[in-house]
């Protein structure tokens, strides 16, 4: 297992360095490229401004040493690789714990190794892959303690992970709260306390940089309301924006969370606060007024959580297998990775090992899933738990059935019942125009603008006249060839707008 990670990881990593036409598909998208843009920033001696506006602040600083070296996302990405390796041992080695033979732990930590959205988000520099890693590390830390309060330098790097998560994805750092409660009823106060001062230490430095750049001394973005309004809204599908019915477009300028900002602005909301509160009352208000609506974008996004297929608004899933022969290479599909889980969860909840430590992560995962968008970058940290859960479950039911105990084969089928939404709500496919307006906007983004100007005709040749990629992509096509010196390729585009420019 570990000898096929190094490889498939190793010779992604080359492809990467080796491939120059391949960097588009890698090339950041306007919110990651955030993350990089401050820590730049940071370096130059200068102090990002404004509040954080994105989710996960604390990469930021998690990247901040891979571009002081000066090799910046080279670095960075082979971190990452390291990082998939070592997410393959955590998983084998949390099944072992859980009971799981070692030829069937092999093969569930196999299965991660060979995932493709795994593999490809390793490349991207996107907080995926460090989360999935610090939520598996905490949880194979707390099982090797078993049923036991941790002694007091546990508590203090359990709590230290926490406050970690909390920086990366605040819903998963309530995992703190399994070894919290154990030193509560062991009345273990002291240990306790060293948690908790785990956890603040991570929270109250992202307030200080918060108040460092001139906001309130508050550990998080102010996007919850934005995110709940992304996830239901009247042009919601359950797998994020855009929201042209509230003016919520994306533009090669600016990402969801600037335009939140500048339409609150406009309707005279100031400030991220004001802004946030606002997008959360017109959300609530859909709700309410639309509790039909409500309920099958619910059944969309489990559909999205437990379907066959990778989804993710900007980096086309399903279409990674297209980018490269590593890609390739990653044969396992997601409808066999729900498979092991599915069939293994019932078993598990019966009659697993660490069941609350491992459902607790896949649980909040569902709640964040259901309650704002779906996208395999905010599913697959979790993944590792629901493997370990899945195989776990397996083992007893293989165990079960050995003794001629054939009810088991019930039980594990039961779980197959979570898949109902994504027979009845199957995962989208990503219309072509929008796939290719993604790629032009990385390709501009590169420096590549000639490329970015082909990419970003043939996207508006795709779309539907009248719609939002038409527009932008004619815009920007426009835009680029006025650029370029191309003025009759320029008036074309300006033909076809119409005058909308």
């Amino acid at each position: 297992m570990l000898l096929v990670a190094i490889l498939s990881r190793g010779f992604h990593y080359l492809y990467y360095l080796l491939s120059e036409s391949s960097r588009i598909f890698y090339w950041p998208v306007l919110g990651a490229y955030r993350f990089e843009a401050a820590a730049e920033l940071m370096l130059s001696g200068g102090v990002p401004r404004g509040p954080f506006v994105y989710a996960g602040p604390l990469f930021q600083y998690v990247v901040l040493p891979f571009y002081a070296t000066g090799m910046g996302r080279e670095l960075l990405f082979a971190f990452n690789s390291l990082c998939g390796i070592f997410l393959a041992w955590l998983i084998y080695r949390s099944c072992r714990l859980c009971g799981t033979g070692r030829v069937w732990s092999l093969l569930i930590g196999l299965a991660w190794v060979l995932y493709a959205p795994a593999l490809f988000y390793e490349l991207t520099p996107l907080p995926v892959t460090f989360l999935t890693l610090t939520v598996a590390l905490f949880v194979w830390l707390v099982m090797r303690q078993g049923e036991k309060a941790p002694a007091g330098t546990r508590s203090f790097l359990y709590g230290l992970l926490g406050g970690v998560l909390a920086g990366l994805r605040p819903p998963f750092a309530a995992v703190v709260m399994v070894p919290f409660l154990r030193l509560l009823k062991s009345r273990r106060l002291l240990r306790a306390g060293l948690l908790v001062a785990g956890v603040a230490v991570p929270v109250l430095f992202l307030c200080s940089e918060q108040k460092r750049r001139g906001k309130d001394f508050w550990p998080f973005p102010r996007s919850a309301g934005l995110n709940l309004l992304l996830g239901h809204n009247s042009d919601a599908t359950g797998y994020g924006p855009p929201v042209p019915s509230e003016g919520l477009v994306e533009s090669p300028g600016e990402d969801i969370h600037q335009v939140a900002l500048r339409v609150a602005r406009e309707r005279g909301y100031e400030g991220p606060s004001e802004a946030d509160r606002y997008w959360m009352g017109r959300a609530l208000e859909w709700i309410v007024e639309h509790p039909q609506k409500e309920v099958e974008l619910i059944l969309r996004k489990m559909g999205g959580f437990f379907g066959a297929k990778p989804f993710d608004t900007y980096y086309d899933q399903s279409r990674v297998n297209r980018f490269g022969s590593p890609m390739r290479l990653a044969f396992m599909p997601r409808w066999g990775l729900m498979g092991i889980f599915l069939l293994g969860l019932v078993p598990f909840c019966l009659a697993g090992r660490r069941r609350v430590l491992l459902l607790l992560p896949v649980g909040l995962a569902l709640a964040a899933n259901v309650a704002f968008v779906h996208s395999e970058r905010y599913f697959l940290p979790i993944l590792p738990q629901m493997l370990v859960v899945g195989g776990s479950g397996l083992g007893i039911v293989a165990g079960r059935l050995r003794k001629g105990r054939w009810k088991w084969l019930g039980v594990a089928l039961s779980g197959l019942a979570l898949a109902v939404p994504s027979a009845l709500y199957p995962v989208p496919q990503i219309a072509e125009e929008a796939y290719l307006y993604g790629l032009a906007v990385r390709a501009y983004n590169m420096g590549n603008h000639r490329e970015a100007l082909s990419i970003y005709e043939r996207a508006a040749m795709s779309a539907e006249e009248g719609t939002a990629v038409y527009f932008q992509a004619h815009g920007e096509a426009a835009r680029i060839a006025r650029a370029l010196g191309m003025d009759e390729k320029a008036r074309e585009h300006e033909r076809a707008l119409g005058g909308n420019l």
